[in-house]
């Protein structure tokens, strides 16, 4: 951990917007158990790279506008004595960063969301459940579960793990209208009162997915 001022800015600027940045990623991202090495590395190229874009561009603007840029080297020189400039500057400098960071992660999320099958293919260590709910992120998923025992579980999608390892400890839950068929019976009919349901991975047999768009005229879901 950083213990004096100058450490705690190195902190601060190479870090703080990798963390914004992985942080974000995650979001849209299935979770994976990674080394710590590989989660530094992650954060530290992530803030790295910020830090030098937002750099290049500060001196560009120096250049293009010199009145208006800060005398970095008295800074430097005498730090004591402009206290109040670094501060400010590094306290900007390290929130712009941030914000940079934030924007690339969102700018990434929706060029993977507007080009699944690319996504699909650069990343082979996504789930089964993860490829099939996010396949049309625009679209409602309804999900039929077919149990171990024969019974039958459908709604919409409420929640599901985004663990990217399979493993039958998984769970997801369905909302809305829960419709259900007993192993014994051959007519599904909707659970009155109920209006969610979690299931569990090991339970089931095999799913069914049906991607409901929404009509911009009566707003009714239709596949």
């Amino acid at each position: 951990m950083p213990t004096t001022l100058t450490s705690l800015l190195i902190f601060a600027t190479l870090l703080l917007p990798g963390l914004v940045f992985v942080r974000r990623t995650e979001r849209d991202s299935p979770e994976r158990e990674l080394s710590a090495f590989r989660e530094t590395v992650a954060v530290v190229a992530a803030g790295l790279c910020s830090d030098l874009v937002l750099l290049v561009g500060l001196v560009g603007a120096g250049l293009a506008v010199p009145r208006a840029a800060p005398d970095v080297g008295s800074f430097l020189r005498n730090p004591i004595d402009h206290l109040a400039e670094v501060v400010l500057w590094s306290v900007g400098f390290v929130a712009t960063a941030c914000v940079l960071a934030h924007l690339s992660a969102v700018v990434l999320a929706c060029r993977a969301a507007r080009h699944p099958s690319a996504r699909r293919l650069s990343d082979t260590q996504q789930s089964a459940w993860w490829l099939l709910f996010r396949e049309h992120p625009d679209a409602q998923v309804f999900v039929g579960c077919t149990l171990e025992d024969g019974s039958y579980l459908a709604g919409f999608l409420h929640s599901y793990s985004r663990t990217a390892k399979e493993h039958p400890d998984r769970e997801l839950t369905l909302r809305g209208d829960i419709t259900h068929r007993p192993a014994s019976s051959t007519t599904a009919a909707v659970l009155p009162d109920v209006n969610a349901v979690a299931i569990s991975a090991r339970r089931i047999q095999f799913l069914t997915v049906t991607y409901l768009v929404t009509d911009g005229e009566d707003d009714q879901p239709a596949p």
